[in-house]
């Protein structure tokens, strides 16, 4: 996460940038977007604009060290070994949840590792059933495998692309 001491320059930075597109937009008479004049037009800019960054800084930083963790771990096979429920209110509903516990055995030891996962389901889970887990030996975390932190990259990688490219349109020469 953001430390609360870079949120400042990131703040100032932003509102500055923000300033400079608010004005070369309302200078650029071969743009077809008009943002008019005003306060409002400028905080709804910027607050875009810093929407945009935090976002960037969010996937990007924290999805690279959460992909980090994922490539430093050993894969593995488990099967679920026993199966928790219960039942909860949801939207005026009472749905069940199931939280699995999975059993594997990594080839250096002979000692199987049961971990109960922190995931709930709302899809029956059956006794047997095999999930893609990461473990890591040196702290035995255990965390099933997931493609999701590389399409949340990718999107961060596409709002810096957005960051790069205003920045590119501000600094330019019209």
């Amino acid at each position: 996460m953001i430390e609360s001491y870079y949120n400042i320059p990131i703040v100032i930075f932003t509102l500055w940038i923000s300033y400079r597109f608010y004005k070369r937009l309302n200078e650029d008479e071969n743009t077809s977007i008009s943002l008019g004049t005003g306060c409002f037009a400028f905080g709804a800019l910027a607050l875009s604009y810093l929407i945009l960054v935090y976002m960037t800084i969010f996937l990007l930083f924290s999805e690279l060290e959460t992909l980090y963790e994922n490539i430093s771990m050993e894969q593995y096979t488990a099967k679920v070994s026993d199966v928790n429920s219960y039942e909860k209110k949801y939207k005026g509903k009472i749905r069940t949840f199931y939280i699995p516990t999975i059993k594997f055995t990594p080839p250096k030891s002979s000692k199987p590792i049961v971990e109960k996962l922190k995931n709930e389901s709302r899809k029956n889970i059956e006794i047997g059933q095999e999930y893609n887990v990461l473990y890591d030996s040196k702290t035995s975390r255990v965390i099933v495998a997931s493609k999701v932190s590389v399409v949340l990259i990718i999107i961060g990688l596409v709002f810096l692309f957005l960051i790069i490219y205003s920045l590119y349109y501000i600094f330019s020469k019209p």
